[in-house]
């Protein structure tokens, strides 16, 4: 996989949103907080790693679903939020990690300890947002025209070296069907530069042409372990609630 015109497409993208300010833009963001442990009398510290969800700068509710806390490192099958669902994918059983270092994926290809604890290149992180049920409602008339606009990571490489690479995937249906037809016509793909151990940043993939995503991908190239330490989705929606955990 390849960079497709990132420096232009950003370009274009900064221009679209400076051309129709008044378009709606929310910010939800992820990142890995301590938190009081309320599930174990036997974590040393008493704190366990969990998420921390905010929308525009505000507490959010959120579901994880099948939440596994540790003193070192916490598990869980996906994390739900007012846009959408964080979850993850691996060679056959994955799950998302939250740790110190941040967010990364716990999968069967693991064979070591630090690999838990980081992305590497047989997993991914995905986001998906709520929008095949809102499409239907506007294709029925119902509602209007709801998904992600940009999409960003926060990163530190814990070892090895390669590169990130986000993609998404175009949440206009008619597009959807000319991407299947002409194999990724209408996908957004953008990758980091090259990286090694140590190094730390971010990058963001943007929709472009007023068009919205309603998935998107976080993978690594080469022998990469990153751990991401943040993640920002802006979409042209707030979900359907705001309120503090």
């Amino acid at each position: 996989m390849g960079t497709r015109r990132g420096a232009q497409r950003q370009a274009e993208s900064d221009a679209f949103e400076a051309a129709n300010p008044f378009l709606t833009r929310v910010e939800t963001t992820f990142e890995v907080v301590r938190i009081e442990d309320e599930w174990s009398e036997h974590c040393d510290p008493d704190t366990v790693p969990a998420p921390l969800v905010e929308q525009d700068g505000q507490e959010v509710m959120f579901d994880v679903d099948d939440f596994d806390p540790g003193s070192e490192i916490s598990f869980a099958e996906d994390i739900e939020t007012p846009i959408g669902e964080l979850e993850t994918d691996g060679e056959e059983y994955s799950e998302l990690s939250m740790s110190d270092y941040g967010f990364g994926v716990a999968s069967d290809g693991d064979d070591e300890e630090m690999d838990e604890f980081t992305l590497n290149d047989d997993e991914t992180l995905e986001f998906d947002i709520y929008a095949l049920m809102r499409r239907e409602f506007v294709e029925e008339g119902e509602g209007t025209d709801q998904g992600g606009v940009s999409f960003e990571v926060e990163y530190m490489v814990l070892g090895g070296n390669g590169q990130i690479g986000l993609a998404l995937f175009d949440y206009n249906y008619e597009k959807e069907m000319l991407a299947i037809e002409e194999e990724g016509a209408g996908d957004v793909e953008v990758m980091s530069g090259f990286l090694s151990t140590g190094d730390s940043g971010s990058f963001k993939a943007t929709a472009m042409d007023g068009t919205l995503f309603e998935e998107a991908i976080v993978y690594v190239d080469g022998s990469l372990q990153v751990a991401i330490t943040g993640i920002s989705v802006v979409t042209n929606f707030e979900g359907d609630f705001i309120a503090s955990r």
